[in-house]
């Protein structure tokens, strides 16, 4: 076939076309500029300004309460085979969450409760007003809580009972019984709500706006046979967010946010590592919370008790305060003090419950030690590692997780990996991927994740 202009061109107008399809499709998916970047009024208004002061206010934090009705079976080879590849005490999950209301539930000076997603083991309908009856007694007492969903929670596919070797599934809940369930867990009292998530905000205490914001993705689990770990925020859910953190400052409200899924990398390297720990382009969304001054947000979702600051480039800064699952060792809940610019968290510890009480801790530390182990193997799995170097590995990965769960990681470097010559030649051609986790597990990031007095007028040293 001989090739003539009118050919030439057009081939050329084809492929001028199937680029102009790619590239719009692709535009799609790319992240509109805040509105600050557009809107020079906007900007002017919040580049040198401070945040607005907190009031004088204490609440609680919990997270990953992860509550397992136990009437879904807690024996058998299937409900075995689930809990040997987790730490959390899925089997004492009321108890524990029950020894935390009765704490809190004494403790007079708590305004409110937030609890960031995680709310069920697989989101069974029976676990989620299990979970509701638990915190009854909070609101007995008159206390506000304050709730979001967590990956877990709605439209799990993996929302099971155990019978023997078999599991069965059971009812889950949607996003429009969640909202029904709870509705006097912050959906009924909020001042604004998103149309394209469960997202609210909320003013528990005068002049303080709390943005309880769904992370989590739910939509198209059933459709899809998944249960989806990661978390990100619409495009029409970040503008609404925007939006809201303007009309924030125009009414001279202080703000602070909670969200399932972390919003700063807590380690190096992360979001490469563990990709659905962090918000989809955390880097991007911290930039605007940071922008619009707000100095605090709230998450769980990895089970660590964690504290991360972080830097963006318009000079603003922002603290990832996440909290540990409730569930699983050392069982961490936050009481927060705000006064004016100041943060004041402290973190608190579940130590006995029903029927362990005096040697609960140590029968909790012998359980996650021996399921730390299928945790560490399913990772390092992953790198394609021999079975001789797992095996040498596992002890330094289980000490490194268990570490960062408990936070403020502490270590001078010595002895948290293998000696030169300890791993085979063969197998350590695999382990460097191995051995950059353990060391980021052992970096902690300033400041202190535990217990900390943190000034939010300033940038930290």
């Amino acid at each position: 076939m001989q090739f003539t202009y009118k050919h030439i061109f057009k081939y050329l107008l084809l492929v001028i076309i199937f680029f102009s399809i790619f590239i719009s499709c692709s535009s799609k998916k790319k992240l509109q500029p805040f509105i600050y970047e557009t809107d020079i009024n906007i900007y002017n208004k919040f580049i040198d300004t401070q945040m607005i002061a907190f009031p004088k206010t204490r609440f609680a934090v919990l997270s990953d309460t992860h509550i397992y009705d136990t009437n879904l079976g807690i024996t058998g080879k299937a409900f075995e085979d689930y809990i040997k590849n987790d730490i959390l005490l899925i089997k004492d999950s009321t108890k524990i969450v029950y020894e935390a209301v009765r704490n809190i539930s004494q403790d007079d000076d708590i305004d409110f409760i937030i609890i960031s997603g995680g709310l069920t083991k697989d989101g069974q309908l029976i676990s989620h007003n299990n979970f509701k009856n638990s915190l009854m007694r909070l609101k007995r007492l008159g206390k506000k809580i304050y709730i979001i969903p967590g990956d877990t929670d709605i439209n799990n596919t993996h929302s099971f009972k155990y019978i023997d070797d078999n599991t069965e599934k059971v009812e889950t809940i949607s996003p429009e019984k969640f909202t029904n369930l709870y509705a006097d867990f912050g959906f009924n009292e909020a001042l604004y709500k998103d149309t394209n998530s469960l997202s609210y905000i909320v003013e528990p205490v005068q002049g303080l706006w709390l943005f309880a914001l769904d992370t989590s993705i739910y939509k198209d689990n059933d459709k899809n046979n998944v249960a989806q770990s990661k978390g990100y925020f619409t495009q029409e859910t970040i503008t609404w967010i925007e939006n809201m953190l303007i009309k924030s400052y125009e009414e001279n409200k202080s703000v602070i946010a909670m969200m399932h899924h972390g919003i700063t990398e807590d380690f190096n390297k992360e979001s490469k590592n563990f990709p659905d720990n962090i918000i989809e382009n955390f880097a991007y969304i911290n930039k605007m919370f940071a922008f619009y001054n707000v100095r605090a947000v709230f998450t769980g979702h990895s089970h660590a008790n964690n504290i991360t600051y972080t830097w963006t480039e318009d000079a603003k800064f922002l603290y990832d305060i996440q909290t540990g699952s409730l569930i699983s060792y050392p069982f961490p809940y936050r009481k927060i003090a705000l006064d004016k610019y100041k943060i004041d968290i402290k973190t608190y510890n579940i130590n006995s419950i029903s029927p362990y009480q005096s040697n609960f801790i140590e029968y909790s530390m012998s359980y996650t030690k021996t399921n730390i182990d299928n945790i560490s193997k399913n990772i390092m799995q992953k790198y394609k590692l021999g079975s001789n170097e797992i095996q040498i590995l596992l002890p330094y990965m289980n000490n490194a997780l268990l570490a960062y769960y408990k936070g403020d990681e502490n270590s001078k470097f010595e002895n948290i990996f293998p000696k030169v010559g300890e791993i085979g030649l063969k197998d350590s051609l695999f382990s460097n991927d191995i051995k950059d986790i353990i060391l980021s597990l052992w970096q902690d990031i300033p400041p202190s994740d535990n217990n900390i007095i943190i000034d939010l007028s300033k940038p930290t040293n």
